[in-house]
């Protein structure tokens, strides 16, 4: 427990991510957004959200492909992974926004597997100290998988709401 408050006074966007998990947990829960929006603006309101969730993941695999690329700068490595983890925290906060409850087997697993790739982002090797190479690879490897996995699924999501819902906004 000790060792998490020192990460909280060392990594501010901790506490941006816990705050924006909670607020992600209620709007989940509660349903916030039907009481919020008015049903005339809910479809425009989904679209920008959603546009904006869209573009902060595809963010997040421009760290990936950094770090894969050969004869990347590590000072601008270093920046996009402190940007990746600022982009990560506040990308609960655009899911809470986005989300209207849990529903569907789709949106429910998208939702948890967003939260479990969240989570897993949040507990980085900046707050967990991975005593062994492995369990950090291990880590990192779920990391990954979690956010592949969501792709499809993410895809998916965008189909079946635009083909639902139709590519005009209602009033």
């Amino acid at each position: 427990m000790t060792a998490l408050l020192i990460a909280l006074d060392r990594q501010p966007y901790l506490w941006v991510a816990i705050i924006c998990f909670a607020l992600l947990v209620a709007a989940l829960i509660f349903g916030i957004q039907k009481t919020l929006i008015p049903p005339s603006w809910r479809y425009p309101w989904q679209v920008l959200t959603g546009g904006l969730l869209l573009a902060a993941i595809l963010y997040q695999w421009f760290l990936l492909f950094d770090r894969l690329s050969p004869g990347g700068a590590p000072q601008k490595s270093r920046s996009r992974y402190a940007n990746h983890r600022w982009v990560g925290s506040f990308s609960f906060l655009l899911f809470a926004l986005h989300a209207v409850s849990i529903g569907h087997m789709l949106t429910n697993i998208l939702a948890l597997l967003f939260l479990a790739c969240g989570l897993s982002g949040v507990l980085n090797r900046e707050i967990i100290r991975y005593r062994k190479k492995w369990m950090y690879q291990l880590w990192f490897g779920a990391h990954i998988a979690l956010s592949a996995i969501m792709a499809p699924l993410i895809i998916a999501h965008i189909w079946i709401a635009l083909a639902y819902e139709g590519f005009s906004f209602h009033a």
